[in-house]
């Protein structure tokens, strides 16, 4: 019965790692009180939720790849699928704010004609905040877009500590690509 064996230690030593009483064994490292068990114990967790968490670049290079080699999957079509939604989130966000009992929209609506002046700064500032939002979401896409391009184009086969040496791209080039 090997297992059951080894599943008590492991509970034994888990039971040892989260306990608060004083053990024998302990050895004090940077102020703080650790066991071996308990430093092999949390090394491998750490080490598996390192795995977990940040998968290898190859994988993500070929998840990346093949979401490039689709057809179907362009920044264009990602911003007509984005935008709408990204309209009705800002446009349900001001009926929101509008639908409170003290709101603005309450004290515009109660006499329209004698407000005017606040009713047309509203609506430039829904039309702005809807302009903003839709550059902002178009950026944000061709940002993602070039990461992904980035990471596509890093070599894992050479050697990790050499740095890369090629020059940055003027900021026309970044900034001009926004406005395509």
């Amino acid at each position: 019965m090997p297992g059951l064996v080894q599943r008590y230690k492991i509970s034994s030593e888990y039971a040892e790692l989260v306990s608060t009483a004083p053990t024998q064994r302990c050895r004090t490292r940077r102020g703080r009180r650790w066991t071996s068990a308990a430093t092999a114990a949390i090394s491998d967790e750490a080490s598996s939720w390192y795995a977990a968490a940040c998968p290898p670049l190859e994988d993500i290079q070929a998840v990346l790849q093949r979401v490039q080699a689709d057809q179907d999957f362009s920044q264009e079509r990602t911003f007509r699928f984005l935008s709408p939604l990204l309209v009705f989130g800002i446009l349900f966000a001001t009926a929101v704010v509008a639908l409170q009992p003290y709101s603005f929209a309450h004290h515009i609506l109660s006499a329209p004609k004698e407000h005017t002046r606040e009713l047309i700064t509203w609506g430039t500032a829904l039309v702005g905040s809807l302009l903003a939002g839709l550059a902002i979401l178009r950026a944000v896409i061709w940002c993602v877009a070039e990461v992904s391009d980035m990471i596509l184009v890093v070599d894992r086969s050479r050697d990790e500590r050499q740095r890369n040496t090629e020059p940055l791209p003027p900021a026309s080039v970044l900034l001009g690509a926004l406005f395509m």
